[in-house]
């Protein structure tokens, strides 16, 4: 169709052109040298996190812009903390991850939810008043919840059979 805009047929019942089109994804991002961000504080996602009773909080995160690197102070969620060490799924220790990969983080000081963004701050200043932020919001959303009658109240059981009327 001419143009820079590459068009290949693809069905998601069959499967046909999946194939062809990450074969063309992957044409374009090596001739037009795609790269990600790397000149500013590493930002990204948390995929999954958990305890592990050895080491601490462990959270699977996927760096979106920046270089994150051992000994950076990140806040991610509620928590925040020091990056101890990092690995990546091969197991191999990993000292720092640029964009588009994926490693499991170890340092904070709890376990963040999946989702979390977690970002890299100058301080550990800096990053506990931004959890504290995060843990404000939690409390506020989770009071806020109570209150919106979700959960019942005395008021609640006022006009039932029963109630004393």
């Amino acid at each position: 169709w001419g143009g820079e805009t590459v068009v290949v047929p693809l069905s998601s019942k069959t499967g046909e052109g999946v194939d062809t089109l990450l074969d063309s994804i992957v044409l374009l991002s090596e001739i037009h040298e795609y790269t990600g961000v790397q000149n500013v504080p590493a930002r990204g996602t948390i995929l999954e996190a958990n305890m592990d009773k050895s080491v601490g909080p462990v959270a699977s995160c996927i760096v979106q812009a920046g270089t994150l690197k051992v000994g950076d102070m990140v806040t991610a969620g509620t928590g925040y903390g020091r990056v101890k060490s990092m690995v990546d799924a091969a197991g191999d220790s990993k000292d720092e991850v640029t964009p588009s990969f994926a490693v499991q983080m170890v340092g904070l000081n709890n376990v963040p939810s999946a989702g979390d963004a977690f970002t890299v701050v100058e301080d550990e200043q800096k990053a506990r008043e931004m959890a504290e932020k995060e843990q404000d919001k939690e409390r506020t959303a989770r009071l806020s919840e109570q209150s919106s009658g979700s959960y019942f109240s005395v008021g609640s059981f006022d006009g039932f059979e029963g109630s004393g009327e």
